[in-house]
């Protein structure tokens, strides 16, 4: 009995140990080493602006912008200013061959001169001096008319004493009947001096002295034709002819353009137009440059371009310091509306090769990721909308670029 109560305590003192080594607690593993360490961001609500940004092109406001062209047919014999000259309104920036022009106004000016001499004469009647010598010259042919009278009646009893020539009484009585004429011309000269024209013969010198100068004005304005000058102040944007060139109504000399105020030409998407109103403020960005300069809509087209889908619109800039150059490519920025949204960083946001209108951002709750899909809205600088998925204060990953598996453990920084 001892002895089997001896082997009954060895046998308990052997298994003790094992009982004691099988009862203990396994060890907890590491998991720290298996966490993802992210930056997040709380989803917070603020004021954003709906912007629409388009892309235009920079060109010459129409009623800012002249050819100079000549209206008449000729040779150049000047052509001053080059591409990038100021030139002032009105200015002298060409001229054409002028030398028949020139000769054909100094024709009309003496024909002018002419025609109002005469009319002058017509209007206001004879001067003094002429009524006495017309006087003087009716006295004089008066004179001789006697004296042919009285030699007529000589010759006429020579004649008929048979003492002189019936030739020589012939002439005597020739002679008398042109001192006759000449008397009643020299008194109808007299009667025409001393009454004036008649009121028909007033009225053709008058007209003859209109029509003489309308001549002379079109010869200047035919000479002035040969002077091409600025129609408005600007800068020579393109110089087409020079001297010796053929200029006429279809070849222009030069481009004037003043680019104080220029035009930004672009496209807005159909559906933007209806949100939008002439006369509201534009932000113009320059390229490479951060540069703004300001505007405002002008027009918006009416015609929907079915390739683009998108209809016209004009942007009109003030460009006093000329940053804007013709032809340049700008973007246009409008602000359409202003409201408070939910808004995370663009950078939280995180697209899909496979589903490219799918957005998901990595949702944090718990130390733990979950994808929510969220429906996004207006971009305004680095955020983004967010009008459906989120709630604000939802915590969301910004440094992951790709869909974290739901469950993953993170430790956020």
């Amino acid at each position: 009995m001892f002895l089997k109560n001896v082997m009954t305590l060895a046998l308990i003192l052997v298994l003790v140990p094992f009982c004691l080594t099988g009862c203990q607690k396994a060890p907890e593993p590491d998991t720290k080493a298996d966490l993802i360490t992210v930056h997040t961001v709380a989803a917070r609500e603020q004021i954003i602006n709906e912007v629409v940004e388009l892309s235009g092109s920079v060109v010459p406001e129409p009623n800012r912008s002249a050819r100079v062209t000549s209206l008449s047919p000729g040779v150049l014999a000047y052509v001053g200013p080059h591409v990038g000259d100021w030139v002032a309104k009105d200015q002298v920036v060409a001229r054409l061959e002028d030398t028949m022009q020139k000769a054909q106004l100094h024709q009309m000016r003496a024909a002018l001169l002419i025609a109002q001499a005469n009319w002058s004469k017509a209007k206001h009647g004879s001067r003094p001096q002429e009524i006495e010598q017309a006087k003087a010259a009716l006295e004089v042919a008066q004179a001789n008319e006697v004296n042919a009278e009285q030699n007529e009646d000589r010759l006429k009893k020579l004649y008929e004493e048979q003492i002189s020539a019936g030739r020589d009484y012939d002439l005597a009585v020739s002679q008398e009947a042109v001192a006759d004429s000449q008397v009643k011309a020299a008194e109808a000269n007299l009667s025409m001096i001393q009454k004036g024209l008649r009121p028909e013969d007033r009225e053709a010198a008058r007209a003859q002295a209109d029509q003489a100068a309308g001549v002379f004005e079109q010869s200047k304005a035919t000479l002035d034709l040969t002077q091409l000058r600025s129609p408005i102040k600007g800068v020579v944007a393109e110089r087409y002819l020079d001297v010796g060139d053929q200029a006429g109504p279809t070849a222009p000399t030069l481009l004037v353009v003043d680019p104080t105020i220029v035009y930004v030409q672009a496209t807005l998407p159909v559906g933007y137009n209806e949100r939008l109103a002439p006369g509201q403020d534009v932000q113009i960005i320059l390229p490479d440059s951060k540069v703004t300069l300001s505007g405002h809509l002008l027009k918006i087209g009416m015609k929907l371009d079915p390739v683009t889908n998108a209809v016209p619109v004009q942007i009109e800039v003030p460009n006093d310091k000329l940053r804007l150059k013709f032809g340049m490519v700008v973007k246009a920025r409008i602000n359409i509306d202003k409201r408070m949204a939910i808004v995370v960083p663009k950078s939280s946001l995180i697209g899909s090769a496979d589903n490219p209108g799918r957005e998901v951002v990595n949702l944090i709750q718990n130390g733990v990721s979950k994808p929510a899909v969220v429906e996004c809205g207006t971009v305004d600088g680095d955020v983004v909308e967010i009008k459906k998925g989120l709630h604000r204060g939802d915590t969301v990953t910004t440094d992951v670029n790709y869909e974290l598996p739901e469950g993953t453990a993170v430790a956020v920084k």
